[in-house]
């Protein structure tokens, strides 16, 4: 809450309460939806209406800059976009978005194959994402792989046979592992197979 502030320079008395239904560290892009939320919300305030880049843009600083956080970028632009879209990011950090809009049979089919629990566990992902960093060298191989996947999935969604998406989830699973030992716990493991 208070990079937000800090990033929009906002000095003068303000309340704010807030109530979630996740908690922290989750690994579900929470920390990130709150920052955008929040950033949403001060503009609100002043009268202001960002657009969905502006967000994106500012929830990016303020997590990586004024909170000196080592995450991506991906969590706070499918935030401040919403709805499911494939998110092409270059490596000078630009990106584009492209919706994936799918007709009502579809995606009924898609969220009938998909299950979202709280494990209970909590972890930061700054530590996991400094790990997936410092090892990035060695696992180019799975880095394109996973690059690779996402126009498959694309396909799946918008006309393939929605099974072999969940595979190829698994695959994805599978190489996202070898990226870091942080990236699941035995707990995380058991609770996959």
């Amino acid at each position: 809450m208070r990079g937000c502030l800090e990033f929009l320079d906002i000095d003068e008395g303000i309340e704010i309460n807030h109530a979630g239904d996740l908690p922290a560290r989750s690994g579900l892009g929470s920390s990130s939806a709150f920052t955008v939320g929040m950033l949403s919300a001060l503009h609100a305030l002043r009268n202001e209406t960002p657009s969905r880049v502006q967000l994106a843009d500012e929830a990016i600083k303020v997590e990586q800059e004024v909170l000196c956080e080592t995450v991506g970028i991906q969590d706070q632009i499918a935030c401040a976009w919403g709805g499911l879209n494939m998110i092409e990011i270059n490596r000078a950090g630009n990106y584009g978005i492209i919706p994936i809009l799918l007709p009502e049979e579809r995606q009924t089919m898609l969220e009938s194959r998909l299950m979202l629990f709280f494990t209970g566990i909590q972890r930061h992902a700054s530590e996991i994402a400094k790990a997936q960093i410092d090892n990035t060298e060695r696992n180019v191989d799975a880095l394109e792989a996973i690059t690779g996947q996402v126009r498959q999935a694309f396909v799946i969604l918008k006309e393939g046979n929605m099974d072999e998406f969940g595979y190829l989830l698994g695959e994805g699973w599978k190489l996202k592992r070898q990226l870091s030992d942080k990236i699941s716990t035995p707990e995380i493991d058991v609770l996959y197979a």
